[in-house]
């Protein structure tokens, strides 16, 4: 294994409960008209954890779906980005979709 195929590898995957679906935000930039949208998705375990997702584009089309309360099965990479000398992690979706129960 290359350290470019763990370059490729940072997706996760997360099981959890949708707890709240932000409004969808657009605007234009110097690449085009985006869109994004953000949501909150909750996870069982010892301890709560409450995850803040931001869907871009096509991604967030993905959330008219859902609502509060679906189970749903996020996939996901993490990237940082500095702002007034203060690093801020930021979860992207790369999927998002109900996880079914058999």
């Amino acid at each position: 294994m290359t350290i470019d195929d763990l370059m490729d590898n940072n997706n996760y995957d997360v099981i959890g409960k949708v707890e709240e679906i932000l409004p969808l935000k657009s605007g234009l930039s110097k690449n085009g008209f985006w869109t994004s949208r953000s949501v909150v998705i909750s996870t069982d375990g010892k301890y709560k954890n409450n995850l803040f997702f931001i869907c871009w584009q096509e991604v967030s089309g993905k959330l008219e779906s859902l609502k509060p309360g679906d189970l749903v099965i996020v996939s996901f990479y993490i990237n940082s980005k500095k702002n007034n000398g203060r690093w801020y992690p930021d979860l992207l979706v790369t999927d998002i979709k109900l996880k079914h129960i058999y």
